[in-house]
């Protein structure tokens, strides 16, 4: 029996903003990201230092956690192999233990989030559902 479930959030205007994301991602990416779930998913301490799935976000986003986990691709312009790293992001710590509520995915390049400014915009969505906008769907 899994120790944690998955919630997507889904803003006031009925927009999914994890499951736009997903279905976005080619199909290593969401496999990637669907086996970190399953990790987490058994996982009773996400903040253990060994667990490198998770990691609470902190400063100006205290609040999130992000998802942590990369494909490799080859870049042909390159002739090299690269990683394309990933961070999910959710509310952290949660409201009820065994829930993480996913807010949005993003791509990390370098030091430059995709979409740009992701954690700020997870923080309005994490401000919005605290405020009663917005409601909860499973994740699958």
């Amino acid at each position: 029996m899994p120790l944690w479930r998955f919630l997507d959030y889904i803003t006031a205007d009925g927009v999914n903003l994890i499951q736009d994301w997903y279905s976005a991602q080619d199909e290593d990416v969401q496999l990637q990201f669907d086996v970190t779930l399953d990790i987490l998913r058994a996982e009773a301490n996400w903040e253990d230092p060994e667990v490198g799935e998770f990691k609470p976000l902190t400063r100006a986003h205290v609040g999130l956690g992000e998802i942590v986990f990369h494909t490799i691709i080859e870049d042909a312009t390159r002739g090299k192999v690269r990683k394309r790293r990933f961070r999910p992001v959710g509310i952290w710590p949660v409201a009820r233990h065994g829930e993480f509520i996913l807010i949005l995915g993003c791509e990390k390049y370098g030091r430059t989030l995709i979409p740009h400014a992701a954690f700020d915009l997870a923080l309005d969505y994490k401000s919005e559902f605290e405020a009663g906008r917005g409601t909860l769907s499973e994740h699958t």
